[in-house]
């Protein structure tokens, strides 16, 4: 099952600015696809194994999965609450003996915390993961990413009826053959001429680079929104009535008025906006909860240190109204022990 790739690489933190430390993408790929030997971030087709943990972790859209995308994702649990079915089953291209209800996906990695969270609206159903056996997909670090996503879930609703299994019934045969080979020989002859340069005889997945609008920097102060934190934001509100209000979600920064240089630099960087400077104040920093992506850009731009990350709630993710982050204080001093402060 072939998972075609929409790259956006303008999108990438990186490509914003050098000095985020994002590394999501790079960190989970296992078969090291993904690399940033430039100023963007470069997408390798012949490594790449379609498992789509790239799509599921990344802040700011820079990958979309096609096949399935997240519209055919969402029709499919939309259809499946519909029937009133109480199990919802996805499971990844591994496993063999399929029910014909079950969702196959590349790999389960592909679930990411918004996709999960939209089974759960509502809440008597049931979902269930089953995966074939990970370490044949290039290690254990896909695992980790599915089970991330469900202890998200279950941080925010511990009542969530949710199971990740492996049965045997369903674990893909050991040999498992794919167009003539193996698939643990055909992964590594991608890898093989992907080192001398050739194109595998073997279709490749697509993967389609596509260039965005340059939003953030033309429009510094205004609010831009991805479409992953839109749909975490829809399935949560719909889930207010039956989650608690303290439900921990997130995570928001807040700054240290002791070593805040007023530079605003955190303003300039914010991808969506979620910081702007207030303009009632002589020096005020705005920070509007729901815009907010936690790709702790703000935090890596920062050369004070004066910015850090503490957890939101369900409360606060849902404050339309900017709040004051960080107000600059009177400072009383004598003309000589006065410190001038330079701003960008």
């Amino acid at each position: 099952m072939a998972l075609g790739v929409l790259f956006f690489p303008e999108q990438c933190l990186k490509s914003m600015h050098r000095s985020s430390k994002c590394s999501l993408c790079i960190d989970v790929c296992p078969t090291h696809a993904i690399d940033f030997k430039t100023t963007s971030p470069q997408l390798d087709s012949l490594k790449c194994m379609s498992c789509g943990a790239c799509v599921a972790l990344c802040p700011t859209d820079v990958f979309e999965a096609k096949n399935p995308s997240d519209e055919e994702m969402i029709c499919f649990i939309e259809e499946k609450q519909r029937e009133n079915t109480q199990e919802i089953v996805f499971t990844c291209e591994r496993i063999q003996s399929k029910e014909p209800h079950f969702r196959e996906i590349p790999c389960l990695a592909r679930m990411d915390f918004s996709l999960l969270l939209s089974c759960f609206t509502n809440a008597s159903v049931s979902v269930k993961l089953i995966h074939g056996k990970c370490e044949k997909c290039h290690g254990s670090s896909l695992e980790k990413v599915f089970e991330k996503s469900i202890t998200d879930v279950k941080r925010m609703q511990p009542s969530a009826q949710i199971e990740l299994s492996t049965l045997d019934a369903y674990v893909a045969k050991k040999d498992e053959i794919i167009e003539g080979i193996t698939r643990d020989g055909y992964i590594r002859r991608r890898m093989l001429f992907s080192l001398f340069g050739k194109k595998p005889a073997l279709k490749e997945a697509e993967i389609l680079t596509v260039q965005h609008p340059i939003v953030f920097k033309d429009n510094l102060y205004k609010q831009h929104s991805f479409k992953k934190h839109d749909r975490l934001r829809h399935f949560i509100a719909l889930m207010r009535a039956h989650v608690s209000s303290n439900s921990i979600i997130g995570v928001q920064p807040t700054i240290d008025p002791l070593l805040c240089k007023e530079c605003s630099i955190c303003t300039k960087v914010c991808p969506t906006g979620a910081l702007g400077m207030n303009e009632e104040k002589e020096f005020g920093i705005d920070y509007t909860t729901h815009a907010c992506i936690a790709c702790h850009m703000c935090e890596d731009v920062c050369f004070a240190k004066a910015i850090t990350f503490a957890p939101k709630t369900m409360d606060d993710m849902f404050k339309n109204e900017p709040v004051l982050l960080f107000e600059k204080e009177e400072i009383n001093q004598n003309e000589e022990d006065r410190v001038v402060i330079f701003r960008t």
